[in-house]
C-alpha cells in the first residue's frame, strides 16, 4: 500500500475533507464527506494534477499546487452588520462605486415624491459601515438609468436620464464628497434623447466610458468616451457596439485603453454576447460582437485580465444562472470557456472583482423566497470554479435594486433591497479570499536624473523609485557606470534609507563621456514584510558628461618689438587651439598699471587674433595670457607670451664730423 503521510491528511483536512480507504483497503481515496464544491475542487486539483488515488503524496500535493498556482476560491462572509442608507423611501436601480479603501458612494432611484436620483456616502470602519445623509442629484430619474464612476478619492460622475417629459435626456453631474456630505455640480447632456441601459466605467481619473441603448435610433448600443477636466465634462462622438435593440448592458475596464461590454440584444431571441472597445484619445472602435448565449437575460461582465473577463446571465432555456469565461486579444474575443453553473432557476445576478483572478457573483433565485447569495468564483485558464454559497440576506430582494462593489483586495460592500423592511436600500460588508501572500521584494521602476543637469557639473543626483515602500537603502546598495569614454564619479549620499523614493547624489564628476547609476543584485533592500533582495536595475538615464577643459595650445606674440609704428595694431598666433572654444585674453605691461582684454571664438587650431590696440599700455614688457573655455564651459589654463614694448624716440644725443674740411684727400 502506498504511504500516506500525515501531511497529506493536514492538506487535505485543510479543506474540510476527509481521507478513507478504498474498499480493498490498500488505495486511499477522498471521503464523500463534507461541502460538495470543496469536493468537487480538490478532485478538480487532483484530476489536473494528474494524482491518481493510490499516489496521493503530500509532497507531490504541496509542489505541484504551487506549481500550477491552484489556489481555492474561498467562501465569502459577512462579518459586518446590515445597515440601511435610503431613509424610509424604497430604493430603486442603484450604481455604488469606490473612492478609497475605507469609502463608497451609491447613487439610486428613490421612491421618494417625483421619484428623484440620490446618492449617498457610505464609510466602512473595520466590520462597520456608516452613512451621511442622501442628497439629490436630479428631481426625476428613469428606470434602470443610473451609473456612477469614480474620479477621485473625493469626486465621482453620476449618470442617469432625467426624465423632462418630452424632452428626456441623458445627464452626467460630478459630485465632490466631503466627510459624508455630497455637492454636486452642474449638469451635462451626453444624449439628446431617451436613454437605458446606462453603465459607466472608470479608463483613468480624466477618460471614462458610458455604454447606453438610444431610444431615439432603434435603440441601439452606444458608448462615448467622458473627459473630466475640472468641474466640465466632454463627451467625443458616440460608437455604436450593436445595431440592434439592446435591452441590458454590462461594462468594465480591461485597461487604460480597452474595455468589455456585455449586451442583451432582443434581434434573436434573447441573445447575449459581448464586444471589445478600444480607446484612442475621445475615438472608439470595436471589435466584432461575440455571442455567448443565444437566450438569455440579466447579463453581466467582470474583467479578470486585460486578455480575460467573466460573463454571468440567466439561460432562459433552463432558467439557470451561469459564468463564463471570455479570451480578448486586442479587440477580438477569441472564444468562451465552459460555462459553470452558478445556481437553478436564477432571477437576477451581478458581478464584482475579487482577488487576483477571482470574482464575486452576487445573486437572487427565482424559487421560492428571494433571498440574496454570493459566492467567490476563480479563473483558471477558461475554467471556472465555484466556492460554496453564502446567504448575503435571508429575506425577500429585488431583482432590480442590488450592486455589489470590491472596496479592497477580498473585501466588498453588498448592496439590496430588504422588502422585509419597506424595500429600503440596505449595505453589509463581506469578505472572500485574502490577497495571496506577498513574497516579493521591493521592484526599482525607474532611476531617473533630477533636472537637467549641466553637461559639465561636478555633481548632479538621481531620484530612484520603487513599486513599494523599501528600507535599508545605502550608498553601497549602487554603481555608477561608465557608459562611454571616461567619465567617472563618485556616489556620495542617499538622502533616507527608506521609501517609496530616494535621492542619490554623484559628486566628483570627471573626464567626458556617460555616467549611469545603477541598482546592485542581491543587496538588503527590503519591503516592510522582510522580503529583500530586489533584482537588478542598470536600464536608468544616462548622463552625458564634458569635464574636460582644452589643453595642449600656445600663444605667440607676433610683434617683436612692439613700437609706435605697430602697437595699435597687436596680434597673436595660436598653436594646437580647440576650434570652437572661446578665448579670452588680457594683455598687461611691467612699466605700469593697466590692462587690455578681449575674447571671440576660435576659427582654428592656428588662429591669429589681430587688431588689438596696445597705445594705452606703457612701455615694457608686454605679458599676453589667454585661456580656452569649450562649448560645455571648462576652462583650460593659461597660455602666455612676452614681448617688449618700446615707443620713446632717443632724446639728448649730438653729432660732430670729424674731417674739416672735408677734400680730396679724405
Amino acid at each position: 500500500m502506498k504511504k500516506i503521510t500525515l501531511l497529506s491528511m493536514m492538506i487535505l483536512s485543510s479543506f474540510g475533507i476527509a481521507m478513507e480507504s478504498s474498499i480493498d483497503s490498500k488505495k486511499p481515496c477522498i471521503s464523500s464527506e463534507g461541502d460538495p464544491y470543496i469536493i468537487d475542487f480538490v478532485s478538480g486539483i487532483f484530476s489536473k494534477l494528474k494524482l491518481e488515488c493510490e499516489t496521493i503524496d503530500a509532497y507531490k500535493i504541496a509542489e505541484a499546487v504551487n506549481e500550477f498556482d491552484i489556489l481555492a476560491p474561498t467562501q465569502p462572509t459577512t462579518p459586518g452588520t446590515a445597515v440601511t442608507f435610503s431613509g424610509s423611501n424604497q430604493m430603486l436601480e442603484p450604481s455604488i462605486v469606490a473612492l478609497s479603501t475605507t469609502k463608497f458612494v451609491v447613487a439610486y432611484r428613490s421612491s421618494a415624491a417625483g421619484i428623484p436620483g440620490e446618492a449617498v456616502v457610505g464609510t466602512l470602519s473595520g466590520n462597520s459601515i456608516t452613512f451621511g445623509s442622501s442628497t439629490q442629484f436630479a428631481a426625476t430619474v428613469g428606470g434602470t438609468h443610473t451609473a456612477i464612476s469614480a474620479i477621485s478619492a473625493t469626486q465621482f460622475i453620476v449618470a442617469f436620464e432625467d426624465e423632462r417629459g418630452a424632452s428626456d435626456v441623458g445627464e452626467m453631474r460630478i459630485g465632490t464628497v466631503s466627510g459624508s456630505s455630497i455637492s454636486f455640480g452642474s449638469s451635462f447632456d451626453f444624449a439628446s434623447g431617451d436613454v437605458d441601459a446606462i453603465e459607466m466605467e472608470a479608463l483613468s481619473s480624466t477618460n471614462h466610458i458610458v455604454v447606453y441603448r438610444d431610444v431615439e435610433d432603434s435603440n441601439n448600443g452606444k458608448a462615448k468616451v467622458i473627459t473630466v477636466s475640472g468641474a466640465t465634462l466632454s463627451f467625443g462622438a458616440a460608437s455604436t457596439f450593436l445595431t440592434a435593440p439592446t435591452i441590458w448592458t454590462g461594462l468594465d475596464e480591461l485597461s487604460s485603453s480597452t474595455f468589455v461590454v456585455a449586451y442583451q440584444t432582443s434581434t434573436t431571441g434573447a441573445e447575449g454576447g459581448a464586444v471589445i472597445g478600444s480607446v484612442s484619445g475621445t475615438t472608439i472602435t470595436f471589435g466584432s460582437a461575440n455571442v455567448f448565449e443565444t437566450n438569455c437575460v440579466q447579463v453581466d461582465v467582470v474583467a479578470i485580465s486585460p486578455t480575460k473577463f467573466v460573463v454571468a446571465y440567466d439561460d432562459n432555456d433552463d432558467g439557470n444562472g451561469y459564468v463564463q469565461v471570455g479570451s480578448v486579444s486586442g479587440t477580438t474575443i477569441t472564444g468562451y470557456g465552459t460555462r459553470q453553473q452558478l445556481i437553478t432557476a436564477v432571477n437576477a445576478i451581478r458581478l464584482a472583482p475579487s482577488v487576483t483572478d477571482k470574482f464575486i457573483a452576487m445573486y437572487i433565485p427565482a424559487s421560492g423566497t428571494d433571498p440574496t447569495y454570493a459566492r467567490e468564483g476563480e479563473v483558471t485558464g477558461t475554467d471556472i470554479t465555484l466556492s460554496a454559497q453564502t446567504t448575503i440576506h435571508s429575506g425577500n430582494s429585488d431583482n432590480q435594486a442590488m450592486e455589489v462593489i470590491e472596496i479592497d483586495d477580498g473585501k466588498h460592500i453588498y448592496i439590496y433591497q430588504d422588502e422585509s423592511n419597506s424595500s429600503i436600500g440596505t449595505a453589509i460588508y463581506g469578505e472572500a479570499s485574502a490577497p495571496a501572500p506577498d513574497t516579493d521584494p521591493p521592484v526599482v521602476t525607474s532611476i531617473s536624473l533630477v533636472g537637467t543637469p549641466a553637461i559639465n557639473a561636478a555633481s548632479i543626483q538621481y531620484t530612484v523609485s520603487f513599486d513599494e515602500n523599501a528600507n535599508n537603502i545605502s550608498t553601497d546598495d549602487f554603481s555608477l557606470t561608465t557608459t562611454s569614454g571616461t567619465a567617472s564619479g563618485t556616489i556620495s549620499s542617499v538622502n533616507t534609507s527608506s521609501g517609496t523614493s530616494v535621492t542619490v547624489t554623484i559628486n566628483t564628476i570627471t573626464g567626458t563621456g556617460g555616467i549611469r547609476l545603477d541598482l546592485n543584485g542581491s543587496t538588503n533592500i527590503a519591503d516592510d514584510l522582510a522580503n529583500s533582495g530586489p533584482a537588478a536595475f542598470n536600464t536608468g538615464d544616462i548622463h552625458t558628461v564634458d569635464r574636460d577643459a582644452p589643453t595642449g595650445y600656445s600663444v605667440a606674440i607676433n610683434q617683436s618689438p612692439i613700437n609706435a609704428g605697430n602697437d595699435n595694431a597687436v596680434s597673436y598666433t595660436f598653436s594646437s587651439a580647440e576650434a570652437g572654444a572661446t578665448y579670452n585674453y588680457t594683455f598687461s605691461t611691467s612699466g605700469g598699471a593697466g590692462t587690455v582684454t578681449g575674447s571671440g571664438t576660435v576659427a582654428s587650431a592656428g588662429a591669429t587674433i589681430s587688431g588689438i590696440d596696445l597705445t594705452g599700455l606703457a612701455d615694457g614688457t608686454i605679458t599676453l595670457s589667454v585661456t580656452l573655455t569649450d562649448v560645455n564651459g571648462n576652462t583650460g589654463s593659461a597660455a602666455t607670451d612676452t614681448e617688449t614694448k618700446e615707443t620713446v624716440a632717443p632724446t639728448g644725443y649730438s653729432v660732430i664730423i670729424n674731417q674739416s674740411p672735408i677734400n680730396a684727400g679724405n
